[in-house]
């Protein structure tokens, strides 16, 4: 066993203790009591100020959309309109029947003012779902007092759950089994000194406990996460008290219980009969495993990527899994103060596992609001499809951005993430308000992660008890300190120790705890909050930390706190210390030289102070929020418009900004875009008082057009214009120009635009594409979207020009796009196609609704019917066959066709059941109806074409001819191009393209005539009064068997069918030599346009709930064999969804391409299985 078992003593769970501690051989001053305070749960408060809104009236509709389907749990953040409810009234939870449901309503945080009206909550319950999606309203009860637990329970009840924890393992009691779960930290001396228990939530459906653990190196937190179904989660949260930078210790968490285990491996379950172990180092995926009624899993182990997992039974015969978070060998960094995590899952079988963020997969669909928006307003995608896939580019690199390793879900760049950079999180907040817009819930992902790695590696845990406490770490020490950690490449060290300047961004905590009710988001916000208003000062060497205003803007918008709108204030009054006539500032707040060198390294520009765009921007980061809460605020309006119009003076005409100075030699292009929502910020305030208005939009103009046009031509952003002397050689790589220049005017800034270095890239900082979409978004509402689509000023032209055509040594130009008839792009197109009408009951609720779309669907691809005439059917020939008669009627199949068709009718009594017979393809066009019913009245030489034809595919049957003698009426036709209806001088194969291409001319396709015709003979087929209307099938081998699942899908009048061998996906026949592939025969059984909607397995599933059977060879050459196991299985899924499997029959046999008499055999039972009862 992994674990070394923790001495506790039972009983004892809080005693206080002053002690100085040591902890690996570093004296750090803490105390027990110090601890606790700094990390126990303080709910989050509201102030007095009400926000500016009306009050809500009636009831709030939600929308809850899930994976998976039958009973499940919900746990869904709402944020609830001012004035829906107050903190003591109750909440009626309905359905859209108007039926309550029993729920947990756990109120996180409330509007600022009187009375207190809720404002964000977490509702939980468990509902049953037959759909993907269910609408909810939320209705007020009565008032009442509310209670909350406090004591520290010694038992937690929840559904058939009991646990209970001693300090040193967390017992798991059912009704059936008992589970051993225990935490462990492989340290010599680490153990559990003292225990403190603390109830997060406590409600019928969710309970979540946490258990402080304290010890003088590796204290912990112990939470259990469980729901009424059985669900439950253990997270192991390990602080390392030190004061160098070192690893974690082997630690993880331990289970054991009875009876059988075994691991999932794929598709597999495989039994663990001695051991078995998976390194995530070597394979960093999902691990699980099953007992006879749980999974066990582990939410988040891959995406560290290291660790182990051991399953083994031990000597009792008990199986016990092991869960390495870390081993030694795994040299996990873990920097002093900051927290390492382990978890663990267990939840019935049949409920899916929950993921990275404990959470399952029933969400909320976001009722997205203004007040959820925090004044964003919401905006619709652009018109313009250059812009929308800009836009999507950018949503995209939300999405994936996530690192994964030891800094797992840290962001340094998007959406390729890399190790180190700027660790800054005001920018996630942007982040947040795409998830809002959107209601993606991967950019919702994306946000929490970095939230969770901020909050336990980011933020400065040490110096308890001081104002240093809680603030931010600075992040990459390696790039302050290059002799510190040089040699990881893996993991961002940071500094241990707070930065001011760091600290920013700390209301994204708010918003995570809103969405999770985590109390661990609620003490980063409490603790970085008051690190802020202590220890942060515009006027004390950095006025940079103006930007911070937004922080408390936020808070103040969202709790009403009065305190927040003075610290914002206070800031903007410190930084009025510092500002020079024109209402600019520089970094470190000396004034600003009128006079400066030439400056392209920060060092010199500390030494001759000036105003610095990346700095001064910061100003506009919450100001323009402040001034609208207090415009009578001195000189407050005139530093906005100010900055503003240096950001719009100091743009560069490439679409960046000079760095440091705004003319320095380096244009930084791709954080072009964080200025340009600086200068967006204020344009709200500016709009109507400010002449400088449309310079401010020109620039934002400016930055939006590289971007634009990097993604147009290049696909990749327009990263960083280099100066030219650099080309030149003037310079070396890593020198700068002071070297060559005293003065700005010394450098020609025009050479840059057409000598110097440009550079792409995939990706760019956070600040270089979160903000992209507000800013699109406010450009688009005023001006037009055309002028983002060509470079407007000469110097992007310039660059443009250059790019364009740069050479690259490397590029290979293809000298051909079609191989074997198939266009290259073939697989690509097909490779992730997903049919939009592809039936799915996560996302079509209601099954009749998806057929009736998906028959329309059909219909349409077929193109324009036939038009329609009585059919007038006439006698031709009849012949006595025994127990049945064989005739050969004409019909009327349409206004433009009269046609013979074989009619075969029992002797008996009628009504009988029918089938309709559907001859092949088999690039014999001689004979149609006459592969299928044997010949009436034709010349020899037809009779013996079809008595080889069926000695060749049908076993020496005509199936026609068997069906009848069964007592089934029968009735064959010829497809056009076939038989009677071929061409006047014999059909040839060659010339079926032309005849295809001269009926798409006509309006119409090949299979629609096809089709048409044969919906028209199964309607004359129900017509007869030998036939009973309510029993007719369909059989067909090849292209009869297409034939049949279109008609079944298309036509109420056929109850059952049997299609041989014609079935596979799009994707396994557009392959070089398919048949499906050389045009010709394919244009029979080709539907325009379709498969994007509808793949073949698709269009055959609309004839679900019919009885279908589907035979295939599997030596068929046509039909690649996996592409009718994945057609079986689509299907499947289809049938199992209406309850009706046992409807659905798939076999693939060790045969070719043909029907032989065991396959009929078998299609003839299940005909009569549904024809004949």
């Amino acid at each position: 066993m992994g674990r070394k078992p923790f001495s506790v003593p039972l009983g004892v769970w809080w005693l206080v203790l002053s002690i100085s501690v040591t902890a690996c051989g570093k004296q750090i001053d803490v105390t027990p009591e110090q601890w606790l305070d700094a990390f126990k749960f303080v709910p989050v408060e509201s102030g007095e100020v009400k926000p500016n809104s009306c009050e809500y009236s009636g009831d709030f509709k939600f929308t809850v959309r899930t994976d998976t389907l039958g009973k499940q749990f919900v746990r869904v953040s709402i944020t609830l309109p001012y004035g829906f409810v107050e903190e003591n009234e109750t909440v009626l939870l309905k359905n859209a029947n108007g039926e309550l449901i029993k729920s947990d309503f756990r109120v996180l945080t409330s509007y600022g003012g009187k009375p207190k009206y809720v404002r964000s909550v977490i509702i939980s319950f468990v509902d049953e779902f037959g759909s993907g999606t269910k609408d909810y309203y939320l209705a007020k009860g009565v008032k009442e007092s509310f209670t909350k637990e406090t004591e520290s329970p010694s038992e937690i009840l929840i559904g058939e759950h009991k646990f209970s924890f001693d300090g040193n393992r967390l017992i798991v009691y059912t009704s059936d089994r008992k589970l051993d779960i225990y935490p462990f930290v492989n340290v010599e001396g680490v153990g559990s000194e003292k225990v403190f228990s603390e109830v997060v939530e406590s409600g019928e459906f969710y309970k979540w406990v946490r258990w402080f653990v304290w010890d003088k190196k590796f204290p912990r937190v112990l939470e259990l996460r469980a729901n009424s179904l059985g669900q439950f989660a253990v997270k192991l949260s390990v602080q390392r008290i030190d004061e160098e930078d070192g690893y974690t210790p082997e630690f993880g968490i331990s289970i054991e219980g009875d009876g059988d285990i075994s691991y999932v491996d794929g598709d597999k379950v495989v039994k663990v009969s001695d051991s078995f172990s998976r390194d995530f180092s070597n394979e960093a995926k999902r691990t699980q495993f099953v007992t006879s009624s749980i999974i066990i899993g582990f939410p988040d182990a891959h995406c560290w990527a290291k660790g182990e997992v051991v399953a083994k039974i031990n000597e009792v015969g008990k199986w016990l899994v092991d869960y390495y978070r870390s081993r030694e060998k795994d040299k996990v960094p873990h920097q002093p103060m900051a927290w390492r995590t382990s978890c663990v899952y267990v939840g019935p079988v049949g409920l899916p596992m929950w993921d990275e963020l404990f959470e399952g997969t029933a969400r909320i669909i976001e009722p997205v609001e203004d007040y959820k928006m925090l004044g964003t307003e919401k905006f619709a995608l652009p018109k313009n499809e250059i812009l929308k896939k800009c836009l999507e580019w950018h949503r995209n690199a939300m999405r994936v951005a996530r690192l994964y390793g030891d800094d797992f879900g840290n962001i340094c760049s998007l959406p390729q993430n890399s190790v180190f950079g700027m660790n800054r999180l005001n920018h996630n907040t942007e982040i947040y308000r795409e998830y809002l817009r959107t209601g993606d819930a991967e950019i919702r992902k994306t946000f929490l992660l970095w939230c969770q790695n901020f909050a336990q590696l980011s933020i400065w845990w040490g110096d308890y008890g001081t104002d240093e406490f809680g603030g931010t770490r600075y992040n990459n020490i390696t790039a302050s300190d290059p002799s510190k950690h040089a040699e990881d490449k893996t993991f961002m060290w940071r500094s241990n120790y707070s930065v001011s300047f760091c600290t920013k961004g700390f209301a994204n905590f708010l918003f995570a705890y809103e969405e999770t009710g985590d109390p661990m988001y609620a003490t980063a916000l409490k603790w970085q909050t008051e690190y802020a208003k202590k220890i942060i000062h515009a006027n004390t060497g950095e006025c940079r930390n103006i930007g911070i205003v937004d922080d408390f803007m936020i808070l103040y918008a969202v709790l009403g706190k009065e305190e927040y709108m003075q610290e914002g204030l206070r800031l903007f009054r410190e930084l009025r210390e510092k500002l020079n006539d024109e209402y600019l500032f520089s970094q470190g707040g000396q004034p600003i030289l009128k006079e400066v060198p030439f400056i392209d390294d920060a060092k010199t520009g500390y030494k001759n102070p000036f105003a610095k765009p990346y700095i001064i921007g910061y100003a506009l980061q919450g100001l323009p929020q402040l001034y609208e809460l207090c415009p009578e605020e001195p000189k407050l309006y005139e530093t906005i418009e100010a900055v503003a119009k240096f950001l719009a003076d100091t743009v560069d005409p490439s679409g960046g900004w000079r760095y440091p100075h705004p003319k320095s030699s380096r244009v930084l292009i791709s954080q072009g875009i964080e200025h340009a929502h600086q200068i967006m910020n204020a344009c709200k305030v500016m709009k109507g008082k400010s002449q400088y208005y449309d310079n401010c939009i020109d620039a934002i103009e400016k930055v939006l057009q590289a971007r634009v046009v990097g993604l147009m031509y290049r696909n990749s952003i327009l990263s960083v214009l280099k100066s030219w002397e650099y080309s030149a050689g003037l310079v070396k790589s890593g020198e700068n120009l002071e070297k060559i220049y005293r003065r700005f005017e010394e450098k020609d800034y025009s050479r840059d635009y057409t000598e110097g270095e440009i550079s792409f890239g995939n990706s760019a900082p956070p600040e270089g594409i979160v903000y992209f979409a507000s800013v699109l978004d406010f450009y688009l509402r005023e001006r037009s979207a055309e002028r983002l689509l060509a470079p407007s000023t000469p110097e992007l032209k310039t660059l443009l020009a250059r790019v364009l055509y740069q050479k690259v040594e490397n590029e290979t130009v293809k000298e051909c796009s079609i191989e074997k008839g198939l266009p290259l792009f073939t697989s690509e197109w097909l490779h992730d196609l997903i049919p939009s009408l592809r039936f799915n009951p996560i996302k079509f609720a209601d099954f009749s609704k998806w057929r009736e779309t998906a028959r329309k669907a059909v219909i349409e691809s077929l193109g324009t019917p036939p038009p329609f005439e009585f059919f007038n059917p006439v006698l031709l020939k009849e012949e006595d066959r025994g127990k049945y008669v064989a005739r050969k009627i004409a019909i009327n199949i349409s206004t433009w066709e009269r046609i013979p068709a074989y009619l075969l009718i029992p002797k008996g009594t009628p009504p009988f059941p029918a089938v309709v017979c559907l001859h092949d393809h088999g690039g014999h066009f001689s004979i149609g109806k006459e592969k299928v019913v044997m010949p009436i009245s034709e010349k020899e030489s037809v009779v013996r074409d079809a008595k080889d034809w069926v000695d060749k595919y049908y076993g020496g049957r005509f199936i026609g001819d068997e069906l009848a003698q069964r007592g089934y009426v029968v009735l064959a036709i010829d497809a056009l191009f076939w038989g009677s209806r071929q061409e006047c001088e014999g059909s040839k194969y060659e010339n079926q393209q032309k005849v295809a291409s001269n009926i798409f001319h006509l309006g119409t396709t090949w299979l629609g005539i096809i089709t048409w015709d044969d919906i028209r003979s199964v309607e004359f087929l129900a017509s007869l009064p030998e036939v009973d209307p309510n029993r007719i099938g369909a059989i067909g081998l090849s292209m009869g068997a297409h034939r049949t699942w279109i008609l079944s899908a298309l036509c109420d009048h056929i109850k059952v069918g049997c299609a041989i061998c014609w079935m596979a996906t799009t994707k396994s026949l557009m392959v070089p030599d398919n048949n499906q592939t050389r045009g010709q025969s394919a244009y029979s059984m080709l539907a325009p346009n379709l498969t994007t909607i509808l793949d073949i397995p698709d269009v055959a599933s609309i004839a679900c709930p019919k009885p279908m059977l589907f035979f295939n060879g599997r030596y068929d050459t046509l039909f690649p064999i996996e592409g009718v196991e994945e057609c079986y299985k689509i299907m499947k899924n289809v049938w199992e969804s209406q309850n009706r499997e046992d409807y659905l029959y798939t076999k693939i046999w060790d045969l070719e391409h043909l029907f032989s008499v065991e396959m009929q055999e078998e299609a003839f039972a299940w005909l009569d299985k549904f024809l004949k009862r």
